[in-house]
């Protein structure tokens, strides 16, 4: 249920000291696009209005935070995460979080982990099939009959997100009971849809504000 999810996510926000416009509501579908996002359910006066989100800091996922997080679980033994920039952490490091149900239902950052999409807007993680490609450039109104450069494009982003899945998997999956390099691959979609900063060493997830519409043009 997405309205509870969002009650969720932004009361753990306030818990923590955030701020959360009553105004604000999370929705499956934004006017401006198919997929879910946050919109105002009344007018609001841009002028007189005080920050409509506030996140603490506390609550923001970067590489230090995720280094910290996954070297209480790494033993000794293990093989160092010094290679490994911000971004890289950050899809271990969620990878983890969600590897198992128990894992998932005991960690601090569930309300914000229960928020995500099960499918990042990512090209090459929708464009799967053939129908799945199509369908996406159509609601988005670029479809081209001949889209094969957006497809050679979308092979090689799936080429280059397999290997480096199957690379974290085959260095770290087993001290963070992660099954599959599926799992790292939606992590890695996730990091890259919705992450900010300007780039893989400052890389960081802020819960909620993720979910708002960024366009530098947008209103």
């Amino acid at each position: 249920d997405i309205e509870t999810i969002f009650d969720s996510l932004q009361g753990w926000v306030k818990n923590a000291g955030g701020r959360v416009d009553d105004r604000l509501s999370l929705v499956s579908e934004t006017p401006w696009a198919t997929r879910r996002g946050i919109i105002t359910k009344k007018k609001i006066n841009p002028v007189s209005v005080w920050p409509l989100v506030i996140v603490p800091e506390s609550l923001e996922i970067n590489g230090r935070r995720a280094r910290a997080s996954l070297e209480e679980k790494l033993p000794r033994r293990a093989r160092s995460l010094d290679g490994l920039d911000s971004a890289a952490l950050i899809v271990l490091w969620l990878a983890a979080e969600c590897a198992t149900g128990k894992q998932f239902d005991s960690s601090p950052w569930k309300p914000y982990l229960q928020s995500l999409p099960s499918e990042p807007p990512c090209g090459w993680y929708i464009a799967s099939s053939e129908d799945a490609l199509c369908n996406a450039l159509f609601k988005q109104q670029v479809f081209d009959e001949n889209h094969s450069i957006f497809r050679q494009e979308t092979e090689r982003a799936q080429q280059y997100v397999q290997l480096v899945s199957q690379g974290l998997f085959n260095d770290y999956a087993h001290f963070f009971s992660i099954q599959s390099p599926d799992l790292i691959a939606w992590a890695l979609g996730i990091v890259s849809s919705r992450s900010m900063g300007g780039d893989a060493n400052s890389a960081r997830l802020v819960p909620l504000l993720d979910l708002i519409n960024h366009n530098v043009s947008s209103r």
